[in-house]
Order: C-alpha cells, then structure tokens, then sequence
C-alpha cells in the first residue's frame, strides 16, 4: 500500500456555489454546487498536481497545516 499524506480542505459557501482550498498548496482549489462535489474536485486537483511534481522529479510540499481555524473581521462597510 502506498503512502498517504493528509492535507487540510478549507470549505467556503460562495453565493449559490461551494469553493475548496488546500492551504498547503496555493493554486490547488476545487468547487462544485455542493460542498462534497467541491471537496472531490478539490481532492482530484491535489492528486493531479502531485502525480504531475512526481512525473517532473519535484518533492511534493509537506502537509503542515493539521486543522483550519476561521476566523472573521469585521471592517466598516
């Protein structure tokens, strides 16, 4: 069995569409009408990213985050 790694998915409800990012790899984010569909193309885009770093001999980056705190500002409108 291969290794695994475990990257955080941070989930943001946008209007009428969900939208996910991995904090650990910027550029990597998926979305969908949904919040799994979001997470599986999310989920998709890492792995195609990875397998691409793997096939042009990069090192994938290491998973730091281990939890996705959110936290809001509030800003005068």
């Amino acid at each position: 069995m291969s290794e695994k790694r475990r990257y955080a998915i941070a989930l943001v409800r946008e209007a009428m569409e969900y939208w996910a990012f991995v904090p650990d790899v910027p550029g990597v984010y998926g979305r969908g009408s949904t919040s799994d569909e979001a997470m599986a193309d999310a989920t998709d885009a890492l792995e195609d990213y990875l397998a691409w770093l793997r096939e042009h001999g990069e090192q994938a980056p290491e998973p730091a985050s281990d939890s996705v705190e959110v936290r809001y500002a509030d800003v005068p409108a």
